[in-house]
């Protein structure tokens, strides 16, 4: 394993990068090219601003662990919105960060403006927690395990039919608001809205597994000193797309004594990942463990988690697709789409998308005196 380098001059002494390509990183930093008028991969930004060996070895294992896809298919500017303009009008991203200068120190001086939390941020009780806490916020007008069959127009706006339980039931309602993941939009919108059903079809998903593992600390030879590794498209063979550190980064997810390794699998290094058996995820990890973080014996925690079709990846027809969605729903008043098919992949962008989706809805709601 190697660190990766947080400024230039350790990036300049970083055995990640050959000396050539380290020299080709730099001289990218003061000039490089614009970008096209139109859509780039990731690749083709990373190689045209900082060389192939950046890309290959730096952003396609960071971008493998951000959105579990490959860097040459999936479009920069769709996935890291930020990228499009500074791509298209800098040929120089340190003159670029230098004007953001004078921003950054105002953001400094008042709290207000910058983020609350830095770095990793965890949730109490995992990101069930935050499914409770909405939960509890709607309280007795959640329906859970519940299918919903089909939706159709009404003349009070949708009929929703759906079982429970075996149980058949009925919604009337003038707002929707379809949250569920692409394919399954695509299902819910197959009679009402055949062409945004189609465009729908085409959300490409990567899949994931997640492996908890937990281990006595005595048998884990390596000090676990950082969040964890991740893997670039350039070492094939090795099976995992990387490993959180977990209670290096978060001390209180495992007792004293112990550590806990997140392994993940998926996305396009194995793409069946969540398909597999867990017994041969963990198989698979604890040899890859041995061999890199100095693991022995037998974990005393094994948790495994598959995440089918998980994380959407926007390709470079990402930004078409969605424009052929929203014009097709566009007759149908009251009906809203939410999802991390759209707008971004991140639960932040999802909390922002869902905010706007809010208050287009409330602001659509009937005055009640």
């Amino acid at each position: 394993l190697h660190a990766v380098p947080t400024g230039p001059i350790k990036f300049l002494r970083s055995p990640l990068i050959s000396f050539s390509g380290r020299l080709r990183a730099l001289r990218g930093l003061f000039i490089s090219r614009r970008g096209p008028a139109e859509r780039t991969t990731i690749e083709e930004f990373a190689t045209r601003r900082f060389g192939q060996e950046v890309a290959d070895t730096i952003v396609s294992a960071a971008v493998s662990g951000i959105l579990a896809g490959d860097i040459r298919r999936l479009s920069a500017y769709d996935c890291f919105p930020v990228l499009a303009d500074f791509d298209r009008k800098s040929i120089s991203p340190l003159g670029r960060t230098a004007r953001r200068i004078p921003t950054m120190i105002r953001k400094k001086r008042n709290p207000k403006l910058g983020r609350k939390w830095k770095g990793l941020v965890s949730i109490d009780r995992g990101l069930g927690g935050l499914c409770q806490a909405l939960a509890d916020e709607i309280g007795d007008g959640l329906s859970v395990d519940t299918r919903v069959e089909s939706i159709t127009p009404s003349r009070y706006g949708y009929r929703v039919a759906a079982t429970r339980a075996g149980e058949k039931r009925d919604v009337v309602c003038d707002q929707l608001i379809l949250a569920t993941p692409a394919h399954e939009t695509a299902r819910l919108l197959e009679a009402m809205a055949p062409t945004a059903s189609d465009a729908l079809r085409e959300v490409r998903s990567s899949s994931l597994t997640v492996v908890n593992l937990g281990f006595r600390r005595e048998d884990v030879g390596h000090p676990l000193d950082g969040f964890g590794f991740l893997v670039p498209h350039n070492e094939p063979e090795f099976p995992l797309m990387g490993v959180l550190f977990a209670d290096s980064a978060f001390p209180h997810h495992a007792p004293n004594g112990y550590r806990l390794l997140r392994v993940f699998f998926g996305g396009q290094r194995m793409p069946d990942a969540a398909r597999r058996s867990g017994d041969e995820l963990v198989e698979i990890a604890r040899g890859a463990l041995a061999n890199v973080l100095d693991v022995k014996g037998s974990p005393v925690l094994v948790d495994v988690c598959p995440y089918p079709d998980a994380i959407p990846q926007y390709d470079l027809d990402h930004a078409e697709r969605v424009e052929r969605i929203r014009a097709a729903l566009e007759s149908l008043v009251g009906l809203t789409l939410a999802g991390n098919y759209l707008e971004g992949v991140s639960i932040n962008d999802c909390i922002k998308l869902g905010r706007k989706v809010g208050l287009t809805v409330a602001s659509a709601a009937p005055t009640v005196a």
